[in-house]
């Protein structure tokens, strides 16, 4: 993601083959790291692990500084940082379930 013309966060580079580390779904198939960026359509990832970007590809044209619409992924980076802010003490998560949309939703 471009920042745009804020300053930035520099993170270390720790790189790290991640090509055939597998997991497997709730089916029970296994896959590789690979399989998941193929089969997800993935245009651009970034894998921080303590701190350091320890993967870094684009796809599909993706470049680093190209604006992209995130739609739902959005959504999900949304609540999992709630998530982590929850877990840290620095969110209220019945306080946040409290919104009121007002009568125009």
């Amino acid at each position: 993601m471009w920042r745009g013309n804020q300053p930035v966060s520099d993170l270390e580079y720790a790189l790290r083959d991640l090509h055939d580390v597998t997991y497997q779904n709730w089916a029970g198939d296994s896959f590789t790291f690979e399989d998941m960026i193929d089969l997800s359509y993935t245009n651009g990832i970034v894998v921080l692990h303590h701190g350091k970007i320890i993967y870094e590809r684009y796809l599909n044209g993706m470049q680093l500084h190209t604006l992209h619409a995130w739609a739902s992924g959005s959504k999900s980076m949304t609540g999992t940082i709630a998530a982590m802010l929850a877990h840290e003490g620095l969110f209220d998560l019945d306080e946040g379930a409290s919104i009121s949309w007002g009568s125009d939703w």
